[in-house]
């Protein structure tokens, strides 16, 4: 049975802003986000604050016309997946008012050809080709002076070609010189493990185009971090690719790997806001409702602390009713978190983010109920 909210002011959970380490700023109208209880958001490619000198291409040394994006304070974009247009919200305070908090990875870092070359949802300018070893340094530090907190690469060979192992080993090892963690989109026989033994720290998407086996499981959890993103094969119509991915990710987790809460939001029908089935598909794959919230309040990517974090602004180091810092964003949930495990999702899926003041008003309102109900 669910634990009842005491009568009188409602009962709210507060806990740290939720992240969806994976979504796509460029293909989305992010206002509606934070309502839907995501604080925070890790853009995965395609997307950075554009500005007159942001530095995009699509090949190595060749100048382009800075991209768009929704910090951009005039464009409208077309979603071909929508079929609408989408105004973008603007690069100013009042802009970024409700917005939630954005780290990103700047350009996807591709082979020549590679994937999402040739994509029509793929933002003007937000694909670096990569040719040889040597561009590798100039590439990654244009990511940092867009202020990047993550490297993307792809390794996508059912789509086009990939980087060479030499290639991916020195994006790798300059992104590392600069304390910047790399994440890859592995798809395609053996590109996990590819990208496993180049050294990138996280998969953006959970492997789903073939079952991992258990030893190279039990090595990855060792020192790499996966993003969930279950639901995009089927979105809520799981087909073969879901199977594959649940699976690899039940023995990943079991091996002790770190996961990330992500849903490529940007790709396909998914809600703007925390998704259920999301959820739903992480607890299937044998996470409990404490993994899952670790989940949805990272502030570490494997090894690499605070890269979840706007720089400049450290998380706190514990959940607590709300952070010290003032203009954090945090997560409110009705109620309290349930005792029956068959109403968490729903419990979870009442978040929405919150600046500090009203976390605190919140948490104070109900302490001060309890207290006079004779419950505290």
């Amino acid at each position: 049975m669910t634990r009842a909210a005491p009568r009188g002011p409602a009962a709210a959970t507060v806990l740290p802003g939720f992240l969806d380490a994976h979504v796509h700023l460029a293909l989305i109208d992010p206002a509606p986000l934070t309502a839907g209880g995501i604080a925070r958001v890790l853009d995965l490619g395609g997307w950075t604050p554009s500005g007159p000198e942001s530095p995009g291409s699509r090949e190595s040394g060749e100048p382009q016309e800075p991209q768009g994006s929704p910090s951009s304070p005039v464009p409208v974009e077309f979603d071909p997946r929508a079929s609408r247009t989408r105004p973008q919200a603007a690069n100013s305070a009042e802009g970024r008012a409700g917005l939630p908090e954005a780290v990103f990875a700047g350009q996807f870092l591709a082979a020549p050809g590679g994937y999402p070359s040739g994509r029509s949802w793929a933002p003007a300018g937000s694909i670096r080709f990569v040719a040889r070893a040597t561009d590798a340094a100039v590439v990654v530090d244009a990511q940092l002076a867009l202020g990047a907190s993550v490297i993307k690469v792809t390794l996508n060979s059912a789509a086009g070609p990939v980087l060479s192992d030499g290639l991916l080993s020195a994006i790798v090892a300059r992104a590392h010189e600069h304390e910047m963690p790399v994440a890859a989109h592995a798809e395609g026989a053996g590109q996990a493990l590819r990208a496993f033994r180049g050294g990138v720290d996280a998969l953006a998407h959970t492997p789903f185009t073939e079952r991992l086996d258990d030893a190279l499981l039990a090595a990855m959890a060792g020192r790499m971090t996966w993003i969930s993103t279950l639901d995009i094969h089927g979105y809520g119509e799981p087909d073969d690719d879901f199977d594959r991915a649940v699976d690899n990710l039940r023995r990943f987790h079991r091996a002790g790997g770190q996961v990330l809460y992500g849903t490529d939001l940007g790709n396909g029908p998914l809600p703007v806001g925390l998704n259920r089935r999301e959820i739903d598909a992480l607890l299937a794959a044998g996470l409990t409702g404490d993994d899952v919230i670790r989940a949805l309040t990272a502030e570490h990517l494997g090894r690499f602390r605070n890269v979840l974090r706007a720089p400049g602004r450290p998380g706190p180091e514990r959940h607590g009713p709300a952070p010290a810092d003032p203009g954090r964003l945090v997560t409110l949930l009705r109620g309290e978190r349930p005792d029956d495990p068959a109403a968490f999702s729903a419990w979870l899926c009442t978040a929405r983010a919150a600046d500090a003041a009203e976390a605190t008003e919140a948490h104070r309102s109900h302490r001060c109920h309890r207290a006079r109900s004779g419950r505290e």
